[in-house]
């Protein structure tokens, strides 16, 4: 069924009375009806405030597509006088914000948080008619909640069509588009179309890249710049304790190379040429070496893992991996085991848990496929301590992606420990989210290569013409490397 409806009306009736575009959307995105919950008021304001903050804190500045002050002045107005004079906008951003953060602490599927996130949830439903309504900045930004909502929920919605509809309306009302220089709006509107509309595009990459499916909008249809980095205070608030959105924008910039790889190599007929490849890979690790250093602290490990999993992008083949040079295979074989290690590291800081969403499990599953791919079709090569002769275009590249010479001499065991890691993550995705199809189709894929990682290795010698590089160097022919496997790790012997 094709995500399009004219957004630019209030709303919209069929000949049914029951038809609207809240109904539409919501009948869409439901994959299991929430659960009948008995009414539940809110929680006193001290009681849902450290929630409210724990949103703000971690999964706000990642994705800050409404005004924090309003938000606050909702709240404000739905805890005074009973919320006689809080509008249906101002019931729904608190339910939704409450449901998020409940979500994201969840540990797993049926705990007391997830009760309390449905429990939100439903109480935010029966304003849905009055909220999520085309044709104005408010109802895209009320779709983006239950959209960030369903990342922690997808046993109830599906987050390809909540963007897809967020993504539909944002068009019909030219938010994809600037407008002109003689009819500019005033700054805190321009800032927060801007806004918008980078959230969605951001969303709509990474859920349609990992699914696989296709983009809401082109890049060539686009034409925003990135909004203000610096917070305004009104309603008394000062912006001191406002939370900085620059973090966020450095997120749309690899996002665009992602899209950029993504739309060449899966809809064009030519694909990704070999040298546009090593271009885009440039890019993305040259974005890596400018990312900013003053951001919370868990920003640069989702800025490692978006580097990592956008490379594995860029060079997994839209077909097969003959078409793959050599350096090309070892290189995508690496970073598949630097992402799923990022990710691990995640699962073992109960501070970061919460920022893991079910997308993230899904792109484990995703990367697992290119890994186990490539063991399969180039095992001695990508298992191999030497490094293959580095592609001709390399010295037109300013910044080419290099692999460390400390990531190959350990193949065989880094192999064994990424196949764990990325057992262990999709063991929590079915804990937490049951997405056990995910964790029962790699243990299906996986029985190979496990069995093979297993057998007695040989020992791997660099070939001739091969190179070692970086801090870690070891001259060919020099080293003869070995798994102990009983004790989980390398020895390496001198010759």
């Amino acid at each position: 069924m094709t995500r399009s409806v004219n957004a630019t009306s209030r709303d919209f009736h069929g000949i049914q009375s029951d038809t609207s575009y809240a109904n539409l959307l919501l009948s869409l995105s439901l994959v299991e009806p929430i659960p009948k919950l008995s009414s539940q008021s809110l929680p006193a304001r001290h009681e849902s405030t450290p929630l409210l903050q724990h949103y703000f804190d971690n999964l706000f500045t990642q994705m800050p597509f409404f005004s924090e002050t309003n938000f606050w002045t909702s709240v404000d107005t739905v805890y005074q006088a009973g919320g006689r004079f809080a509008k249906p906008s101002d019931h729904w951003f608190l339910r939704l914000v409450l449901a998020i953060a409940s979500a994201s602490i969840s540990h797993q599927s049926g705990d007391s948080s997830h009760q309390q996130a449905l429990s939100w949830i439903s109480g935010a439903l029966p304003f849905a008619e009055d909220v999520l309504r085309p044709g104005s900045i408010v109802g895209i930004q009320a779709i983006l909640l239950l959209a960030q909502y369903s990342l922690f929920d997808p046993k109830h919605f599906r987050a390809w069509y909540l963007v897809g509809m967020a993504a539909r309306a944002l068009v019909d009302l030219g938010l994809h588009q600037d407008p002109p220089s003689e009819v500019l709006p005033a700054d805190e509107h321009l800032d927060m179309r801007r806004r918008v509309f980078h959230c969605v595009y951001c969303m709509d990459r990474g859920v349609s890249t990992t699914l696989e499916r296709t983009f809401s909008f082109s890049d060539d249809s686009v034409n925003v710049a990135l909004p203000s980095t610096s917070g305004s205070a009104s309603t008394g608030r000062s912006h001191i304790f406002l939370h900085s959105s620059k973090p966020a924008w450095k997120i749309v910039e690899i996002r665009e190379i992602l899209s950029s790889a993504y739309q060449s190599k899966y809809f064009n007929i030519d694909g990704l040429s070999l040298e546009s490849t090593w271009v885009l890979c440039s890019r993305a690790q040259e974005w890596f070496d400018n990312t900013p250093n003053n951001v919370p602290n868990y920003f640069p490990i989702l800025y490692k893992s978006e580097l990592l999993y956008t490379t594995i992008m860029i060079l997994s083949p839209s077909q097969d991996y003959s078409r793959l040079c050599d350096y090309g295979k070892v290189l995508l074989f690496d970073r598949c085991i630097q992402y799923a290690a990022e990710l691990h590291h995640i699962l073992e800081t109960r501070n970061w848990l919460p920022l893991m969403t079910s997308l993230d499990i899904r792109r484990t599953y995703q990367v697992s496929r290119r890994l186990l791919d490539i063991l399969q079709q180039d095992h001695e090569l990508v298992l191999s301590p030497s490094v293959p002769v580095l592609p001709s275009i390399f010295h037109d590249i300013a910044k080419p992606p290099m692999l460390e010479a400390c990531n190959t001499v350990n193949c065989h065991g880094r192999a064994i420990e990424c196949l764990g890691h990325i057992q262990k993550l999709l063991e929590f995705g079915s804990m937490k989210w049951e997405l056990n199809d995910l964790l029962e189709r790699f243990q299906q894929y996986s029985a190979s290569a496990w069995k093979q990682l297993m057998d007695p290795p040989v020992a791997y010698l660099p070939g001739p013409g091969a190179y070692m590089a970086g801090p870690c160097t070891i001259l060919p022919g020099t080293a003869t490397v070995y798994p102990d496997l009983t004790l989980g790790h390398y020895n390496s012997n001198t010759r």
